[in-house]
């Protein structure tokens, strides 16, 4: 799936995460922002994803690695220097493991999505839901197509729906109907969550 198509999907789970909560204001733009930024995160092993991207526009593509090991290092003497928070550690050794995983590897797993949504709920429990359905929305997304999810990584047998009848090839006519369904189907659910 495309970058396009992931942040669709974010926002249509923040979108139904948001109505399931009651999420109202600020409360419901924190929300959608996060089931987004949640449903390109595991994108952040691709250099040239979307996600990294936002984050290191500026930097060459070839040194997007070293920058998420320069940061998970600095991390982690800070927790070592100022007793910071377990969740920094935690955060700072998964950034370390990303800039050293090939794609669709580490990030794409259930390892992944159980630090994510961990991390989460120690710095912003509010969100946590929002943010593990718009992480596990890419883990699906990307399960439908032929190469498939090492869901259970370091385990390397990959999940796929192909096998299922359920095939869909990046970047083609379904991924983009994929994601326009999703995002029209959020704009207009947001619609009725804010007149409703």
């Amino acid at each position: 799936m495309t970058g396009k198509t992931h942040a669709s999907l974010g926002l249509a789970t923040g979108t139904a995460v948001a109505w399931y909560t009651g999420a109202q204001g600020g409360e419901l733009v924190f929300t959608l922002a996060a089931a987004t930024v949640a449903a390109l995160l595991p994108d952040l092993d691709e250099k040239s994803s979307k996600i990294n991207q936002a984050l290191f526009g500026k930097l060459p593509r070839s040194y997007r690695s070293a920058a998420l090991t320069v940061i998970g290092i600095a991390g982690v003497a800070g927790f070592i220097a100022y007793e910071l928070p377990l969740w920094v550690l935690v955060l700072s050794l998964f950034l370390v493991g990303v800039s050293f995983a090939a794609h669709r590897g580490l990030t794409h797993s259930l390892i992944a999505l159980i630090t994510v949504v961990w991390v989460t709920s120690q710095v912003f429990p509010l969100f946590t839901l929002a943010v593990g359905t718009g992480y596990l929305s890419h883990l699906l997304a990307d399960a439908v197509t032929s190469q498939g999810v090492p869901l259970f990584w370091p385990w390397q047998k990959r999940v796929s729906l192909s096998n299922a009848g359920v095939r869909i090839r990046t970047g083609r006519t379904t991924d983009q109907v994929t994601g326009a369904l999703a995002g029209w189907g959020s704009g207009l659910m947001l619609i009725w969550l804010i007149f409703a």
